[in-house]
This record gives C-alpha cells, sequence and structure tokens, in this order.
C-alpha cells in the first residue's frame, strides 16, 4: 500500500488515496494499529482513508491510531488536501471532501514551499454544550462541553502543569461514553489561548484542529476571547475564526511517501 506522511502542527498523519477502481480498504483496526504504531509501524496519530465521492471532490475516513473510527480532524482534513494537491488530484484553490459528519471545504490560502502549505478549513458550526461542572475541581475553574463533529471536553486552568492532563484525559475518556477529546487551556490577553490535548483513541499530542476550535469557542462563550482567536499549542499556532460557521487555518507540511506491505 501507497501511502503519504503529513502534519499539521506536528499532529501526524498517514493518507491513503485510494482513488483506484478496485479500492485497497477499507482498513481494519488491526491494520491501522499496525502502520500507525511508534516503534513498530511507520508511526502515526491517525490513517485517512481517502476515495471518491459522488457528492464531492473527495470522500475521507479517519482512523485514530487505537484502530477507532473518529468523526473529524481539523489537521488530519488539512492532511488530505495537502495530499490531493501534490498528486493532482484537486487543483484548488478550493474543494470540498465528504466526511462522517457531513462536507467540509477547503481553501489554499498560501504554498510556501513545495512541502508546505495553508489551509483554511470550514468545520460548520460548533456548539457550545453544557457545562461540565463534575469536572471543575482544584486548579480547573471552568469546564465545557463543545461539539465539534467529534465531542471535547474544555477545561480552564492558570498554569498547564497544574493538571495532569494523561489522568484526566484517560479518566473523562473510561467515564463518559463514547469518549472524548479533552483540553486544558490557558487564556491570554488580545485573544490569544494555550492548548494541551488528550484526544481520544490517540493520547497527548502535539495539536489538534478541531481541539483548537473547542478552545476557541469555549473562551469565548467564558468571556475570555473573541471571535478571532489565536491558539498556541506545543506543535505551533493555529488560527481559528468563529461564526455561523466556523474556519481553522493551520500549516501543514509533507513528510514522506511510504510503502506499506499490508498483512
Amino acid at each position: 500500500m501507497k501511502l503519504t506522511k503529513h502534519h499539521g502542527l506536528g499532529n501526524d498523519f498517514l493518507v491513503a488515496l485510494d482513488l483506484a477502481r478496485e479500492p485497497v480498504g477499507p482498513f481494519t483496526p488491526e491494520q491501522v494499529v499496525a502502520v500507525c504504531h511508534r516503534t513498530q509501524g511507520v508511526g502515526a496519530d491517525g490513517l485517512l482513508w481517502v476515495t471518491p465521492s459522488s457528492k464531492a471532490d473527495l470522500a475521507m475516513v479517519l482512523h485514530n491510531a487505537d484502530g477507532s473510527r473518529a468523526e473529524m480532524s481539523g489537521n488530519g482534513i488539512s492532511c488530505v488536501g495537502q495530499a490531493a494537491l501534490l498528486q493532482g488530484v484537486v487543483e484548488g484553490p478550493e474543494f470540498t471532501v465528504a466526511s462522517d459528519v457531513g462536507i467540509k471545504t477547503l481553501t489554499l490560502e498560501r504554498q510556501g514551499s513545495p512541502t508546505r502549505h495553508t489551509l483554511r478549513v470550514d468545520l460548520g458550526a460548533v456548539i457550545v454544550g453544557d457545562l461540565a461542572a463534575d469536572w471543575t475541581a482544584g486548579p480547573i475553574t471552568h469546564a465545557q462541553w463543545i461539539d465539534v463533529g467529534n465531542p471535547h471536553l474544555v477545561l480552564a486552568v492558570s498554569d498547564h502543569e497544574a493538571v495532569d492532563l494523561v489522568d484526566v484525559g484517560s479518566r473523562v475518556n473510561a467515564e463518559v461514553a463514547g469518549g472524548a477529546n479533552v483540553e486544558t487551556i490557558v487564556c491570554g490577553p488580545d485573544d490569544q489561548v494555550s492548548m494541551r490535548v488528550f484526544e481520544r483513541g490517540v493520547g497527548l499530542t502535539d495539536a489538534c484542529g478541531t481541539g483548537a476550535c473547542a478552545s476557541a469557542a469555549a473562551a469565548h462563550a467564558w468571556g475570555m476571547a473573541g471571535r478571532q482567536v489565536v491558539v498556541h499549542q506545543p506543535g505551533g499556532d493555529a488560527t481559528v475564526e468563529l461564526g455561523s460557521t466556523t474556519h481553522y487555518t493551520v500549516e501543514v507540511e509533507a513528510i514522506a511517501r511510504v510503502e506499506w506491505p499490508w498483512a
């Protein structure tokens, strides 16, 4: 199987452009776990299976590193966009990708080099859900459920180091039906938010696109940020624009081409 590897701010994905008449997918959870394994496989936070679509330019299925299926990834769909652009499947600057949560529109904002593209994704409406009072304790001052097509629990803290995010994220995913991505955020001045993330089905990652949107939406709901927010993550910065629809802008980088012998 021929794959390409990409990352958005260190959140890395393998992309399988499966556009032949005799597709190689779908992939089993065991295959996904094997290829995403950090030491015994290629290594990635997830695998994206891309196929033709009758409703959009492309369709994608997102698998987490543990083999589970996820609804959406802001960085993942951006990596799909870069792979499609590099292989001439789409021309841009605007194109569409069908996902488990509807058709999303991507726009190529800039090509910084042959391997770096800045993409803007329309992720649709972000829904601010209920307060999560059960998760506010100690250094956690606010907790909010947010829906970005996938579930998020955003926790406001004054210092990321004051919270064991692996512990909290693991407990949330053990106790909440279906699990959720968990973010800790520190809100700063001038619509700046610092974020750390524990992703459902993966664990700690350097960045999360839907998590950045969830964090911006929570900070705005709490009166701690405006509608255009810069989200600082361990892997770098991304921009979120909140409105009736939510736009996520990120730079993605192509890392490698891979040939993987499926067992």
